[in-house]
């Protein structure tokens, strides 16, 4: 199965700061940012990334051009780099989107690709997917090592910045490469790996950092009441959701196989509420599984409601009876399991909100707190009745191919949700020429989503980015917050 990219609210937090330069006077001379991120990536080799760290990382490192090491940049190194991406060994993210893709080399700085079939997203799925990785160095290593491979002098890119140092666990080190036309403003980017958010707020707030890409929203107040410290708040392209397993062999498990049964479980939340539990005041309610910035974000999808006399009517219909306080069907109460990572305190308290309404109508919810790797490893087994997970928006609707049709089990739909209805349409929404068609099939598509409950979207949040005066020319991008961080400088 492929490796999922998650993102945990809170888990996955950028913090910048400078060294060598304490006073905020001094901070005209720094010439380093210091990046306290929570979670090591576990490889810095683009097809090997599973996680928003390590994109941040190796975006500042693979571009195009010519490579950090000296060496030409060819088209043999494009077509090399699909084939990796393509491979299922390799199981790359991006393994659906590239795998039915063939491309041919025409001269050392020409390839063509060639598509199965049109549709509206081939420029995209072209562009975006693949990072270039150089064939003279991977070539020759056989692909089942190169997990394995810790060699700082294998990360060779075309971008802005070249690798320096890692010392595993804790640091990470980029200088600015001078390549390709880069002239970063601030030439040393410095990524320390922390455990805790708080530690990464306590930077910004004491000035020993200068930018956060996401305070915890416990903390922003006291950023408000800095002086020196602006707080620009900007949306997420983050969703947030509960899942069910749909697809299990245990008792519980088939009840949620139940479309009725999710249906009440749906109704019988208040996703506003919820929300603001989630991420704090500002915090939207998604209206399928996407954040606010995509394309096909549309007041016309259907959603089910707020209705606990819904809740109690389709149990009733699923051949569930109320007993007491619980609702009972063959002798077997209405009980499952929420999933969720220890190290999020955002999900933590959201299974506790979700746990108390659902108990509130005659549900018994449990919940099991597991260290984030572990949390991985049950999802990759399937070992869960529910989980609380968070997808990072692409630009384009086409990552919900991989994470709610049927195509997509062996990917992120690790719950096995399955529709034909809604495959269909997501068939219609990718292969159509005409926008506005495509966009009306994918709201029709996010309709029939939302009436199976084959999820409950519960969050999609409103980042607080903290920035200290000495910074100027911090711009964050939604999809990369440090897209644009060889622009950043200080006053």
């Amino acid at each position: 199965m492929r490796p999922l990219r998650l993102v945990s609210l809170l888990l996955v937090v950028g913090t910048l700061a400078t060294i060598s330069c304490q006073p905020e006077s001094s901070c005209v001379e720094c010439d380093t940012l210091v990046i306290a991120a929570i979670g090591e990536p576990s490889s810095l080799l683009p097809p090997l990334v599973f996680g928003t760290v390590g994109r941040d990382i190796t975006d500042q490192i693979f571009e195009d051009v010519s490579w950090h090491d000296g060496q030409p940049f060819s088209a043999e190194d494009v077509r090399f780099s699909f084939e990796v991406f393509a491979d299922p060994a390799i199981d790359a993210l991006a393994l659906a989107s590239v795998q039915e893709l063939a491309v041919e080399v025409v001269d050392d700085h020409t390839v063509d690709i060639v598509f199965p079939s049109a549709g509206t997203g081939q420029l995209y799925d072209a562009t975006f997917h693949v990072r270039i990785i150089p064939s003279h160095i991977w070539g020759d290593l056989a692909r089942d090592l190169w997990g394995a491979d810790t060699a700082t002098s294998r990360i060779v890119g075309t971008g802005p910045y070249r690798l320096v140092s890692w010392q595993r666990p804790t640091r990470l080190r980029l200088e600015a490469s001078g390549l390709n036309g880069h002239q970063p403003a601030i030439p040393n980017l410095v990524w320390t790996f922390q455990d805790d958010p708080d530690a990464a707020a306590n930077l910004v707030l004491s000035h020993e950092a200068q930018v956060m890409e996401a305070m915890p929203p416990p903390r922003v107040a006291e950023a408000e009441a800095d002086p020196d410290l602006q707080v620009v708040r900007y949306p997420s392209a983050v969703y947030g959701f509960l899942a069910f397993n749909m697809d299990g062999a245990s008792t519980n498990q088939v009840s949620l196989q139940d479309r009725n049964t999710r249906r009440a479980l749906a109704m019988a939340i208040d996703r506003q509420a919820m929300a603001q539990v989630a991420a704090g005041p500002g915090t939207m309610v998604p209206k399928g599984p996407m954040s606010s910035l995509l394309w096909i974000n549309d007041d016309a999808i259907r959603q089910l409601p707020f209705d606990t006399a819904g809740t109690r009517e389709a149990l009733e219909q699923a051949g569930w009876q109320r007993t007491g306080d619980s609702w009972q069907r063959d002798g077997m109460p209405l009980e499952f399991d929420i999933l969720i990572p220890s190290t999020s305190r955002g999900r933590g308290l959201l299974a506790e909100a979700l746990q108390e309404a659902w108990r509130q109508q005659g549900v018994q919810v449990n919940i099991t707190a597991v260290d984030f790797p572990i949390f991985i490893e049950r999802l990759r087994e399937r070992n869960f009745d529910s989980y609380i997970g968070a997808f990072l928006d692409e630009p384009s609707a086409r990552s919900l191919i991989d994470q709610w049709t049927r195509s997509g089990w062996d990917g992120g739909n690790v719950g096995h949700y399955a529709n034909p209805v809604f495959d269909s349409l997501v068939t219609e929404a990718t292969t159509t020429t005409d926008a506005v068609s495509a966009k009306a099939s994918w709201i029709e598509a996010l309709s029939v989503l939302n009436e199976d409950a084959a999820a409950l979207f519960l969050f999609n949040p409103v980042n607080a980015a903290v920035i200290n005066g000495a910074l100027r020319d911090a711009t964050i991008n939604p999809y990369s917050w440090l897209e644009d961080v060889e622009g950043w400088r200080y006053r």
